[in-house]
């Protein structure tokens, strides 16, 4: 009875926090790329058209990481406006990233990967610390997880950005 209720009542807290935190990152993303004011890409936006060996050559272009990244998440959060489907936001740490790996290029030291300053989202699964891995189950939110899994330090480690955690089916089922 009563225990249960309370169990409930903190889930539907965590549950709530969790959905103002996400608003506050997507808010907070979304006034960086207005800042940063970035005209559509050309070379990130033929990506969405399939032209990946064409985006990553000019990956390795100074300056290109960091105008890549806006373009690519000015897209999504365009596309989150009408799909709800970003859970998390990672920007903060791949704008770094993208500034990190522009210094590389301008310097004169090699590409720290064959993904170097590719900007990337990741399903919600996957563990990224500090984040809540709920697999679309809300007595998951407001469990932040404690380390980032393998996959994610593969993707950084070959020079990815990971910017974005995007949904998935509760449970990842899906019935098709």
């Amino acid at each position: 009875g009563r225990k249960k209720k309370q169990r409930r009542d903190a889930l539907v807290l965590a549950c709530w926090q969790r959905g103002l935190q996400r608003e506050k990152e997507l808010k907070e993303a979304a006034a960086a790329v207005s800042a940063a004011d970035p005209p559509d890409d050309q070379q990130a936006m033929s990506a969405l058209d399939g032209d990946w060996d064409g985006l990553l050559l000019s990956l390795r272009r100074p300056g290109r990481c960091e105008a890549t990244l806006l373009t690519i998440l000015k897209r999504a959060l365009e596309g989150h406006k009408r799909t709800n489907c970003v859970t998390g936001v990672l920007f903060p740490r791949a704008l770094q990233a993208a500034r990190d790996r522009d210094a590389l290029v301008r310097s004169g030291e090699p590409f720290c990967g064959p993904l170097h300053g590719l900007p990337v989202s990741v399903k919600e699964s996957y563990e990224v610390e500090g984040q809540d891995t709920t697999v679309g189950l809300g007595k998951l939110c407001g469990v932040p997880c404690a380390a980032t899994e393998a996959v994610i330090g593969a993707l950084e480690a070959a020079g990815a950005l990971v910017c974005l955690r995007t949904n998935l089916p509760q449970t990842m089922l899906s019935y098709g």
